[in-house]
């Protein structure tokens, strides 16, 4: 007999290389089972005439398609009695559609008299631009930190401060000469004016004022559909009524809409506004001329398809988003059956389907190393932050936990503390990368809130679990909170209100203790 290190063997490598799928947890493979389950129910029920239920479901499929874009957008002066060149929509409902193509003159704008002109150039004053230094110095900012149109709220820089002792009044300057402008751009409203109130609304809310916030965002959305960007312009592409680019970029700005809109709501507590069946629009794609050479982006390692990976990302949590919101928080929603305790199997496993899933260049950690794109871990904390807002219902809710079987509020408990250690802990792992969240988006602010406020305030059968690594995540985000504060005005107050109801936290842990 040979010995036994003369055997002849198959050597056996195995790679240890992140691939991005990860080992899934059991409970998310029990999910997936139980989904697997009813599935395969419903085509027991239907396996009688499944070619029919499948010829039906194709063509309920195309009349949905057909009526989406019944109407289509409009580049005929005889329906757009603005004439002013944009795209309109006019849906089926609207008499414009039978009138005939006219090219009869309009009316054209009138020109302003005073002392409306003046207005517009007092805005804009015998010098507006900026000092070319100043302009290259915003343009860093641009090209490497998320939610780039608040580069100037980036910066140290004193020159774009309205109070140069304060730095929450950068960007104050350009925001006032913004404003008076806006006044003639509604007017005569365009794509960029939709963007432009878009910037203004997130704005708003980034300084307190959250009645001007919801106000221009709302102005946003409404203009948005007033121009039909919630209609997929493939069909006039091919017809070459409109360039690929204008295609592209109008798909943008609607995925755009929708995610701010769903994260307002959340922080605000108020419906959605721009809700996903409104709308038959394809994915964001990488625009031809992102190919280009371009010194800033070869600078700054922005590559076009990490950024659009990471918007189609942004645009699948909100799509799950909306459905907690509309479910658990709007004003008509589930009641406390067995509609609503089903709702949170299903909705959990889109979020951890959605979770891994994920692409490897937009986790926090690639294979051991952290990763240096902000934007990643914003991602991230979005959808631990969706969590809280799935289970705090079945946790806090007295009705629904008197009704619910056991095990679901168990579940919900866990999955309620667990996302909000899971922020605190991204947070962690951001300053170490990034030093603080100095040049945070505003969007880090409600997840950190939620986080602080669920660790504070747990469900009573968890507080006498909860230990020192619990204080430590409060403590991470109420500092999250501090830093956030020097460019946004809500996390300051926030941080405030937090540290006092930390403080009788553990004032009143310390007595129970004495006694």
């Amino acid at each position: 007999m040979l010995p036994m290190h003369r055997l002849p063997v198959d050597i056996c490598v195995y790679n240890t290389e992140d691939d991005g799928q990860g080992t899934a947890p059991k409970s998310y493979v029990r999910l997936l089972q139980a989904r697997i389950s009813l599935l395969e129910k419903i085509l027991t029920q239907w396996r009688p005439q499944p070619r029919l239920w499948l010829l039906e479901a194709q063509l309920a499929a195309f009349d949905q398609l057909c009526d989406a874009f019944e109407g289509t957008l409009s580049l005929d002066e005889s329906q757009n009695f603005d004439q002013d060149g944009q795209a309109r929509y006019f849906g089926p409902t609207s008499g414009r559609l039978d009138f005939k193509t006219c090219n009869e003159p309009g009316d054209s704008l009138k020109e302003y008299s005073s002392p409306t002109a003046d207005l517009y150039a007092q805005a804009l004053g015998d010098d507006h631009g900026i000092d070319r230094e100043l302009e290259n110095h915003l343009l860093e900012q641009y090209f490497i930190w998320e939610q780039p149109w608040f580069g100037s709220r980036f910066s140290d820089r004193t020159e774009v401060r309205s109070d140069p002792t304060d730095p929450n009044t950068a960007g104050r300057p350009f925001i006032e000469t913004a404003e008076v402008l806006l006044y003639f751009e509604l007017k005569r409203p365009s794509i960029t004016t939709i963007q432009s109130l878009a910037v203004l609304g997130t704005v708003y809310h980034a300084f307190g004022q959250d009645a001007a916030g919801w106000l221009h965002s709302g102005m946003a959305n409404r203009l948005a559909l007033d121009m039909g960007l919630n209609l997929d312009p493939s069909t006039l592409v091919t017809s070459g009524r409109m360039a690929t680019e204008e295609a592209g970029l109008r798909r943008q700005i609607y995925w755009s809409l929708y995610c701010v809109d769903k994260l307002a709501a959340g922080y605000t507590g108020r419906v959605c506004c721009m809700l996903d069946f409104q709308g038959f629009v394809g994915m964001p794609t990488v625009p031809a001329h992102s190919q280009q050479q371009d010194r800033r982006r070869v600078l700054y390692s922005v590559r076009p398809e990490l950024l659009i990976s990471l918007h189609k990302g942004l645009i699948r949590l909100c799509q799950i988003l909306e459905k907690i919101l509309l479910n658990l928080y709007a004003p008509e929603k589930l009641s406390l059956n067995e509609q609503r305790k089903g709702f949170f199997d299903s909705c959990l496993l889109w979020l951890k389907s959605w979770f891994y899933g994920l692409p490897i260049e937009l986790k926090p950690v690639q294979s051991g190393a952290v990763n240096g794109l902000p934007q990643a871990y914003t991602l991230c904390v979005v959808y631990h932050t969706a969590a809280i807002l799935l289970a705090r219902p079945y946790v806090r809710n007295q009705a629904l936990a008197a009704s619910a079987p056991d095990h679901l509020a168990q579940k919900a408990t866990g999955i309620f503390l667990e996302a909000a250690r899971n922020i605190a802990s991204l947070g962690d792992q951001y300053r170490q990368v990034f030093g603080s969240f100095r040049k945070s988006p505003i969007t880090a602010t409600y997840a950190n809130l939620s986080a602080a406020l669920a660790l504070l305030n747990p469900p009573s059968q968890c507080r006498s679990s909860l230990n020192q690594a619990d204080q430590a995540s409060i403590n991470s985000c109420i500092q999250t909170l501090k830093e956030l504060s020097t460019a946004w005005t809500p996390p300051g107050k926030f941080h405030r209100n937090i540290l006092e109801d930390d403080q009788r936290h553990n004032a009143a842990a310390r007595r129970g203790n004495h006694f």
